[in-house]
Protein backbone atom coordinates (compact mmCIF):
# COMPACT_ATOMS: atom_id res chain seq x y z
CA UNK A 1 0.00 0.00 0.00
CA UNK A 2 1.07 3.54 -0.70
CA UNK A 3 0.42 6.76 1.17
CA UNK A 4 -1.77 9.26 -0.71
CA UNK A 5 -1.43 12.99 -0.13
CA UNK A 6 -4.67 14.79 0.76
CA UNK A 7 -3.54 17.41 -1.79
CA UNK A 8 -3.68 14.79 -4.55
CA UNK A 9 -6.83 12.84 -3.65
CA UNK A 10 -9.29 12.36 -0.81
CA UNK A 11 -10.58 8.91 0.17
CA UNK A 12 -14.10 7.56 -0.11
CA UNK A 13 -16.47 8.85 2.60
CA UNK A 14 -17.71 6.41 5.22
CA UNK A 15 -14.62 4.30 5.90
CA UNK A 16 -11.73 4.09 8.38
CA UNK A 17 -8.20 4.95 7.18
CA UNK A 18 -4.65 5.08 8.44
CA UNK A 19 -3.67 8.77 8.41
CA UNK A 20 -0.58 10.87 9.08
CA UNK A 21 -1.10 14.09 11.05
CA UNK A 22 1.68 16.65 10.86
CA UNK A 23 1.29 20.11 12.36
CA UNK A 24 4.96 21.02 12.53
CA UNK A 25 5.86 18.68 15.37
CA UNK A 26 6.42 14.95 15.23
CA UNK A 27 4.21 13.29 12.58
CA UNK A 28 1.63 10.95 14.13
CA UNK A 29 0.08 7.93 12.43
CA UNK A 30 -3.45 7.24 13.66
CA UNK A 31 -6.69 5.61 12.54
CA UNK A 32 -9.46 8.04 11.52
CA UNK A 33 -12.90 7.93 9.93
CA UNK A 34 -13.54 10.06 6.83
CA UNK A 35 -17.10 11.36 6.98
CA UNK A 36 -19.50 13.83 5.43
CA UNK A 37 -19.79 16.92 7.62
CA UNK A 38 -23.00 18.42 6.28
CA UNK A 39 -25.42 18.62 3.36
CA UNK A 40 -22.98 20.76 1.32
CA UNK A 41 -20.77 17.65 0.86
CA UNK A 42 -17.99 19.03 3.03
CA UNK A 43 -15.91 16.26 4.57
CA UNK A 44 -14.05 15.85 7.84
CA UNK A 45 -11.70 13.40 9.52
CA UNK A 46 -13.16 11.98 12.73
CA UNK A 47 -11.05 10.41 15.48
CA UNK A 48 -9.87 10.78 19.04
CA UNK A 49 -6.91 12.34 20.79
CA UNK A 50 -5.22 14.12 17.88
CA UNK A 51 -5.78 17.24 15.76
CA UNK A 52 -7.21 15.75 12.59
CA UNK A 53 -7.19 19.12 10.81
CA UNK A 54 -3.50 18.45 10.15
CA UNK A 55 -3.93 15.21 8.15
CA UNK A 56 -1.40 15.20 5.32
CA UNK A 57 -1.59 11.61 4.00
CA UNK A 58 -3.92 8.61 4.13
CA UNK A 59 -4.10 4.95 3.11
CA UNK A 60 -6.67 2.17 3.44
CA UNK A 61 -6.40 -0.01 6.52
CA UNK A 62 -4.70 -3.35 5.88
CA UNK A 63 -6.75 -6.53 6.11
CA UNK A 64 -6.77 -8.07 9.59
CA UNK A 65 -4.71 -11.21 10.14
CA UNK A 66 -6.41 -14.52 9.55
CA UNK A 67 -7.13 -16.50 12.72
Amino acid sequence: MQWTSVNDELPEVGFWYLVVCHDGGIPLTVVAFFDSANEEDETVWVGWGVDLESVTHWMPLPNPPEA
